[in-house]
């Protein structure tokens, strides 16, 4: 990893916050890879995924963009394995999802709509 001071690092968070807010504004992972120059999609989602996890308070609507990135790569990894007829894989994915659905539930319901912030 480069050091916080480096110019490569400021370039690779100003990359990751831009594919944050292109992600929040309704583009897919491709479309924002190929924006960025990201190599893929995968590169797209993790380079959200690190914006996401950095910041120490997020908006609901962040936390809810967060859990539904959880879902999204779980549902990839369900559709894999059920196309391989891998069905200890199915059902550990299937247990895995359950995860993230009950906290979006959860804090949907403490917080309901809107842009209170809470704690990550």
């Amino acid at each position: 990893m480069a050091s916080p001071l480096s110019p490569q690092f400021v370039r690779d968070r100003l990359r990751q916050h831009d594919a944050l807010l292109l992600r929040a504004a309704g583009m897919t992972f491709d479309e924002i890879a190929s924006r960025l120059g990201y190599a893929h999609r995968g590169s797209a989602y993790r380079a959200v995924r690190a914006a996401l996890a950095r910041n120490e308070q997020v908006s609901i609507e962040a936390f809810r963009l967060k859990a539904a990135l959880d879902v999204m790569g779980l549902m990839e990894s369900l559709s894999l394995a059920f196309s391989r007829g891998d069905t200890d894989s199915v059902r550990s994915v299937m247990a895995r999802m359950e995860n993230p659905l009950r906290r979006v539930r959860a804090w949907s319901s403490r917080f309901g709509v809107g842009g209170r912030a809470l704690a990550s």
